[in-house]
């Protein structure tokens, strides 16, 4: 009997899910000493361990039997919509392009915009809902409070963002909220 495959989210980053053939660190490493430095920091910050490995389609896991990345890639992309859903509970900000199919490098400002946690997301949205890829961020549970009302603050309501040239408190904390404005909000604005 074969060893349990341990499975981890974008070990490279045109294949959304894989099982590791080496150590996590080595793989790690191997990333610090060969990618580009722009790329860096959102592979080791996304190459995660799939928390519920058995969620994953049996099609998927049986891909990966031969050892060719094309029918594990084309596994995946047939159980698309099931692993959007893991992907997005496990990784809810993450820049995958589910339309590519292939990781984004988001500029450094939205980068370090996703390592300030933590978010307030009570709808649970993903990276791409959010809008990351475009410079926004979710507020932060301590950026919800009473203020003035001022632009360049969106609520999602109803499936969609209301529009950030309303004014809005960001008040409601069973809401959630985006932004571009840095982090924390400019005091200001509080």
């Amino acid at each position: 009997m074969s060893e349990p495959k341990i499975w981890c989210w974008h070990v490279h980053h045109r294949l959304l899910l894989e099982p590791l053939n080496d150590t996590l660190d080595n793989r790690r490493n191997f990333i610090r000493r060969n990618k580009n430095a722009w790329e860096r920091a959102t592979r080791l910050l996304w190459m995660q361990l799939v928390r519920n490995p058995g969620a994953i389609p049996d099609a998927v896991v049986q891909a990966t039997d031969s050892s060719l990345d094309e029918r594990l890639a084309q596994a995946i992309h047939a159980d698309k919509d099931v692993l959007r859903k893991l992907h997005d509970e496990e990784l809810p900000l993450c820049p995958w392009d589910w339309d590519k199919m292939e990781m984004v490098f988001p500029d450094w400002h939205a980068l370090a915009q996703l390592a300030q946690p933590p978010w307030h997301n009570p709808a649970k949205l993903s990276g791409e809902q959010v809008g990351v890829g475009e410079g926004w961020r979710l507020l932060c549970k301590e950026e919800i409070g009473v203020r003035e009302p001022s632009k360049g603050i969106s609520m999602w309501i109803d499936g969609r963002w209301s529009d950030p040239d309303l004014k809005l408190e960001g008040s409601d904390r069973s809401a959630t909220y985006r932004t571009k404005l840095p982090y924390p909000i400019p005091k200001g604005y509080l």
